[in-house]
């Protein structure tokens, strides 16, 4: 293969990975304006704010006595903006309460030291993952009734994200065995109640 086709392949590698970002981006916008009233420049903080990577690829510490200059938006990764389009598309409580829980677990990780990257100033995928559990959590519960946070084990304050994660699955496994049961009286009501109806119509 010569220089000139690796050139174009290349290029259109890189045009392709500007289309999906770009769609990535837009979808998040939206999302930002219908869920949070926010426009995207202003869906995190300055501290919680994506940042330029350090010349060597790391991430930026919070040890770095120089901060780097902030990613605008378009620039954030695609998995990053998923995430954050999936907690904003899941959480209606508002804005404020949603940066505030997130800026608890950036706090938490670099206080317990025990993630790889706890030295980082700027929020973790996973964070974001365990923010949407967070409030998908208070949703179901106040939807469900069913599940009590505390009275079951699933408080998430200051534990480490191997615990927090291992609460997650069995909040998970939780739910699946109560949706279970719901369906398995549905089942078993169903008919009664088609009998019931034939009775009624004799």
């Amino acid at each position: 293969m010569d220089s000139n086709t690796q050139g174009k392949m290349d290029k259109q590698a890189h045009t392709t990975a500007n289309t999906r970002n770009k769609k990535h981006y837009v979808t998040l916008c939206t999302t930002m304006m219908e869920h949070w009233g926010c426009d995207i420049k202003k869906a995190l903080p300055a501290d919680l704010a994506p940042r330029e990577r350090n010349p060597n690829g790391s991430r930026v510490a919070i040890s770095q006595h120089h901060d780097r200059t902030r990613l605008h938006p378009k620039e954030w990764t695609r998995t990053f903006c998923t995430q954050l389009t999936l907690l904003a598309s899941n959480t209606m409580r508002g804005h404020e309460v949603v940066v505030k829980e997130l800026r608890k677990q950036v706090k938490l990780r670099q206080k317990q030291k025990t993630h790889p990257l706890h030295y980082v100033r700027e929020p973790l995928t996973s964070e974001l993952d365990i923010v949407i559990e967070h409030f998908s959590r208070q949703e179901y519960n106040a939807d469900r009734k069913s599940v009590d946070p505390t009275e079951d084990g699933f408080d998430f304050a200051e534990e480490s994200e191997d615990e927090t994660r291992s609460k997650i699955r069995r909040m998970r496994e939780l739910r699946r065995s109560k949706r279970t049961e719901t369906r398995g009286e549905e089942a078993v009501n169903k008919p009664e109640a088609e009998e019931k109806g034939e009775n009624e119509a004799d």
